[in-house]
């Protein structure tokens, strides 16, 4: 998984960089498609190799990463077609499509894992549990690649050009120089939504495996039950930021309530004294059942329901209410330009947090128990609760036009309106 991390990594500012020279959001797209459909072939047909097969496995992922980074491609072009009062809208649309998609996908594996070890076809093609979820990414791969090129149509609503600079009054308005504070603070917000949802899809398995004595079956049974439900969360909240007034909040209200979301699952799954249940301490266990670390002696057992409560609050509200504002805000900062460098750059430090994140928390967990990882996150978003304090007003649509009396520094100078 780190393998097609560290590809997005490197892809999506290439993948950026090829948007924002030749203004073209297709082609890109449609090599990323591509790359897909080629790691998941080869992901597929790795029962028929011999040798080097966990080689030819790290490279697929890395195929499939590398592909992956067309998502800043899509981040662009959500923000670059859509006008300013349509933009919340547009990117809460495509947030819901990417966390149904996310969703999806371990539904796909949980429908073939009753197939097994499968059969083989050809005397070639093996088609199991594992496999055959890679052949249907193949199929909704090439789909989307079809859909690309006879249904899709592009059209930069949103980007300002030369020819465009006069207002229906005649006026005269220039794009102001970029606040790279501002992209920074987006920027940072973005690392903190990658960070806090993969550090949560790392440790919700070891961590209930260790709290409350589950099997893998059973660890995997209500996993699957607490994401299934906080995505039906996620996606109502997406809905309601693209449909109802909620979306015509102030971002930045939204915003604060995403970390809230956030930091309410890292202040439940605290070993606060008043928790008094221990675990179920097997320093000799085999099956991976029951908490067999050092620091199960000592540490006590969050209650499930409070557990479950603040995992369903961090996904469904706080992943939505962060990652909506943040797009939203990004956007708007950069104002009617094109996007797909920073979009790009935006993408790379997303899968920078999504690299870091697992390791650390991992090796805290394992060292020291759930309550330092915690903690740790909590530091993030404290900070983030911050940076967005101090920079509050910094966190606002670019202004193309000054007020009378006022100027606006842009490339070629100052501009003042009198």
């Amino acid at each position: 998984m780190k393998s097609n991390f560290i590809r997005t990594l490197q892809a999506s500012p290439l993948f950026g960089v090829w948007n924002q020279r030749t203004m073209s959001t297709k082609y890109p797209v449609a090599l990323g498609l591509i790359f897909c459909i080629i790691g998941n072939a080869i992901y597929g047909v790795l029962p028929t190799f011999t040798s080097g097969v966990k080689w030819i496995m790290l490279g697929s992922r890395f195929i499939i990463g590398f592909g992956s980074g067309n998502y800043a491609v899509l981040r662009s072009y959500t923000a670059s077609a859509s006008v300013p009062r349509d933009r919340t809208k547009a990117i809460a649309l495509a947030t819901g499509s990417y966390v149904l998609g996310i969703s999806f996908g371990p539904a796909i594996q949980m429908i073939f894992s009753p197939i097994g070890d499968g059969f083989v076809v050809a005397n070639m093609f093996h088609f199991n549990m594992f496999t055959l979820p890679a052949f249907v990414m193949c199929i909704i791969n090439a789909i989307s690649f079809i859909l690309l090129f006879t249904v899709f149509k592009e059209d930069y609503a949103g980007i300002l050009s030369k020819g465009d600079r006069s207002g229906k009054d005649g006026e005269y308005f220039v794009l102001p120089k970029t606040d790279w504070v501002a992209i920074s603070v987006c920027i940072y917000m973005f690392f903190i939504q990658n960070c806090v949802s993969t550090m949560m899809e790392t440790l919700s398995s070891p961590i209930t495996m260790a709290l409350y004595g589950f099997d893998d079956q059973q660890t995997v049974v209500a996993s699957g039950i607490a994401q299934a439900v906080s995505s039906v969360i996620e996606i109502i909240n997406n809905g309601l930021l693209a449909f109802t007034r909620l979306g015509k909040v102030n971002p930045r209200y939204i915003l604060l309530v995403g970390l809230a979301g956030f930091s309410f699952y890292h202040i439940c799954i605290l070993p606060y004294p008043f928790f008094t249940t221990p675990l179920e301490y097997l320093p000799n266990a085999t099956d991976d059942r029951g908490c067999y670390y050092e620091w199960c002696q000592w540490t006590p057992q969050v209650p499930q329901p409070v557990y479950w409560t603040g995992y369903l609050v961090g996904i469904g509200f706080g992943f939505p209410f962060i990652a909506n504002p943040t797009g939203t805000l990004f956007s708007e900062v950069i104002g009617p330009r094109n996007q797909g460098n920073l979009q790009g750059i935006m993408a790379l430090f997303g899968s920078i947090a999504r690299i870091i994140a697992p390791i650390v928390s991992t090796a805290l967990f394992e060292k020291t128990g759930y309550m330092w990882p915690m903690l740790a996150e909590l530091c993030v978003l404290i900070v983030g609760f911050i940076v967005v304090f101090i920079f509050w007003k910094r966190l606002v649509p670019l202004k193309i036009i000054p007020k009378t009396g006022k100027s606006l520094k842009y490339k070629n100078g100052t501009f003042y309106k009198l």
